[in-house]
């Protein structure tokens, strides 16, 4: 779904309810027989939200010589954000993180695709990538609007990844 809304695909829904709740069929509503929402909801709100932040390719797993490739996804108004990305251990402690500040957004449907990260992980293991998007703390008419500057720390959508860490020579 997010490449779908990466290449400006307004929403997804397979069969949605024509026909009722699935029936024994392929039709995959977002709602089960008794009218309760199943994770494909929470999916679709999470990925069709007006500002959300993510990889720009489809990997769910990455290598030592990998980089992200970070990309915020608009729709609506003109605005100015600020995006954190921390990679995360399994206990939760950020390991590594960049944040990019004043990116500006403007207004209708687009992507705004972001300098790569490359983090550095400890050792071997799992590691969750998080992306926060917030309204900029950078005006655009004010304040300076250093695209790709570090900023303290962001609040708001969360994704997550698994990365793996890079080996010795990397």
């Amino acid at each position: 779904m997010k490449i779908q809304r990466i290449m400006g695909i307004d929403g997804f829904s397979w069969c949605s309810l024509h026909g009722g709740p699935n029936m024994a069929t392929y039709k995959k509503p977002l709602v089960d027989y008794l009218g309760y929402v199943k994770l494909a909801f929470y999916i679709n709100r999470a990925v069709f939200q007006p500002v959300v932040a993510g990889s720009s390719d489809v990997d769910v797993v990455y290598g030592p010589a990998d980089a992200i490739h970070p990309v915020v996804m608009h729709l609506g108004g003109s605005r100015t954000v600020d995006v954190h990305i921390s990679v995360k251990d399994m206990d939760g402690a950020v390991v590594a993180e960049r944040s990019y500040a004043g990116i500006a957004l403007p207004s209708g449907r687009g992507t705004a695709p972001l300098p790569e990260f490359r983090p550095r992980v400890p050792g071997d293991g799992h590691y969750a990538v998080e992306y926060r998007v917030v309204e900029s703390r950078y005006s655009d008419a004010g304040g300076p609007s250093p695209e790709g500057a570090v900023v303290e720390r962001a609040e708001n959508h969360v994704l997550e990844e698994e990365m793996h860490p890079p080996d010795e020579t990397g």
